[in-house]
């Protein structure tokens, strides 16, 4: 009977050795795949929320939080703003997007969001920064000028005597199309300036206002810049293409001046004035809007040394008539 109940518990002692043995190997298996303090969780019977929790904590190895997502959106906005042309609509465009992407970000700034008043004194404040530098960069004009339209670049000009191929003396003015838009219904207006003395550059920009015209209804000579302009419906000027005219364009008194007055001028060190306005439009221009080319340049002692004078810039006006 002594051995029988020495044996009995040394079978009980072996098999609480087993149950024991069993649950620290399930323990070290769980404390393996979670953290230790999950794992203590574990061991005080709450498994379920302990395993709950640790899946939540891991996250896929690509994820990104929005809020980068957001910044780098913002970010791109900025360089689109200062690499596209500015003009109303891409300014108005990129700003928004900017003050879109800024707002979340400092709504939820870990600072700030502890304060109503904060959260929106801070909205205001970036809403504020980029109204004004929106004004900044704001165009001075509706009418914005893009590198992709017509453009009007005087090559060079030279002076024609009689000879045999020459009916009268005049200059060839020569000119291309800087653009990339074909300029349409290519209109100009000169004006040839012999002086005995410099003129000042108010009064050159005088002479270039008579040409341009108050409203393009000013009558210069024969025409106004509406007849001007419907006069040459099929005078198109295609990206890179270059051509050239006559001043004057024809015999008459302009031609006899310019043979009696030129040679002197040139050989008595004399500027000589060579004023040119063209008007067109291209694909891109709204069909009340042209496009203007100034140019001005003056010439002593050589054709091939142009000084440049007045006003010489290209810009959009807005007429009373439209393309057609």
């Amino acid at each position: 009977m002594v051995m029988s109940n020495k044996k009995g518990k040394e079978l009980g002692g072996s098999a609480h050795d087993r149950a024991v043995a069993k649950t620290k190997t399930a323990e070290k298996a769980t404390s393996d795949v979670m953290p230790a303090s999950l794992a203590s969780e574990v061991g005080r019977g709450g498994q379920s929320e302990a395993v709950h929790r640790h899946s939540e904590s891991k996250k896929p190895k690509g994820h990104k939080p929005i809020e980068l997502w957001i910044g780098l959106l913002g970010v791109i906005a900025t360089v689109i703003l200062f690499l596209v042309p500015k003009t109303t609509v891409s300014i108005v465009i990129c700003l928004s997007i900017i003050f879109l992407c800024a707002f979340p970000l400092t709504w939820d700034f870990w600072w700030i969001e502890e304060k109503l008043w904060r959260r929106i004194a801070a909205c205001l404040l970036i809403a504020l920064s980029l109204g004004t530098f929106g004004v900044k960069i704001w165009p001075s004009s509706g009418l914005e000028v893009s590198v992709q339209q017509a453009r009007i670049d005087i090559d060079k000009i030279t002076a024609s005597e009689v000879s045999d191929s020459n009916a009268y003396p005049h200059l060839n003015v020569y000119y291309r199309n800087g653009g990339a838009l074909t300029a349409k219904s290519l209109g100009v207006m000169n004006s040839l300036i012999i002086s005995g003395i410099p003129i000042p550059e108010s009064q050159i920009e005088q002479s270039q206002d008579a040409l341009l015209g108050s409203h393009n209804e000013v009558v210069l000579g024969r025409q106004t810049w509406f007849d001007n302009l419907s006069s040459h419906k099929n005078s198109d000027l295609a990206s890179g293409n270059m051509a050239w005219m006559s001043i004057p364009d024809n015999g008459g008194n302009n031609a006899s001046a310019i043979e009696s007055n030129i040679p002197g001028a040139m050989s008595r060190h004399l500027p000589i004035y060579v004023i040119e306005i063209f008007k067109y439009w291209d694909d891109s221009m709204p069909e009340h809007v042209f496009g203007v080319t100034e140019h001005c340049q003056y010439f002593m002692d050589s054709w091939d040394a142009p000084h440049i004078c007045g006003r010489n810039r290209t810009f959009l006006e807005k007429e009373t008539f439209t393309h057609t």
